[in-house]
């Protein structure tokens, strides 16, 4: 936190530009608002709640898991093998080399959004509800993370591995709006081959008596899962780690 805070500016700016680059995408959902009552049958202000758990979730990943898209240098250049030679567990060296400003930023705006969106919803927010939506919000986070670990570790086996994150990017940027408005295709993605569709769209359906309780209680189920299953990835690599010499 020292390091980060020690140009002022840059760390300024760095959450500033997360409130412009997700405050577009609420400006485009307001300018589909202008058009329509409801979207699919969500409402403005739903979406918005759903839009706002993306970026609590997204923020967990965006503070912690930036070092994630350093794997594929470390294989490729060797340098793993300095992380291996030191008393700590190397997946945790590479998170804390690059802790990001830009998480702060997202948890911040997502606070926001999710406050504004409740007044809008005829919910009774009660501790349990509250208290889901945290949790929630806390797996999903762990999710991203792990779907960007499964992906940043097949460089043990390809090398290369920043293509396949980028279609992790890309892919989970739909997990922005309600699965109902996409394909089969899509659906299959999100809630199987990358399935954020758990990490905000089925705990907030779960909340607004869209989905029934089984949806509610699997989705922090399947976040672990998947975060075991990215553990289990990530040793299965670092056991096939050769240096490059």
């Amino acid at each position: 936190m020292k390091k980060l805070l020690e140009y002022k500016a840059d760390f300024v700016f760095n959450i500033i530009s997360v409130f412009i680059w997700i405050g577009v995408g609420i400006l485009n959902i307001a300018i589909i608002f202008t058009r329509l009552d409801n979207f699919n049958g969500w409402s403005l202000a739903e979406i918005g709640l759903l839009y706002g758990v993306w970026s609590l979730t997204f923020s967990i990943y965006n503070a912690f898991g930036h070092g994630i898209m350093d794997i594929e240098g470390h294989v490729v250049n060797g340098t793993l093998d300095t992380l291996l030679t030191k008393p700590l567990d190397p997946l945790f060296q590479i998170i804390c080399k690059r802790i990001n400003t830009m998480g702060l930023g997202f948890l911040s705006f997502g606070i926001i959004i999710v406050i504004i969106s409740i007044q809008g919803l005829d919910i009774y927010w009660s501790f349990w509800n509250m208290s889901y939506l945290v949790l929630t919000t806390l797996t999903g986070g762990l999710l991203i993370f792990s779907t960007y670990l499964i992906l940043a570790s097949l460089s043990f086996w390809f090398i290369r591995s920043s293509a396949a994150i980028k279609i992790g990017y890309d892919v989970h940027r739909f997990s922005q709006y309600p699965i109902d408005i996409y394909g089969k295709g899509i659906k299959m993605i999100l809630v199987v081959l990358l399935p954020y569709s758990f990490t905000n769209y089925y705990p907030v359906s779960f909340i607004l008596g869209r989905v029934d309780l089984f949806y509610g209680i699997i989705s922090p189920i399947v976040c672990v899962m998947v975060f075991l299953i990215s553990m289990l990835v990530w040793k299965l690599g670092l056991k096939r780690y050769e240096s490059s010499g």
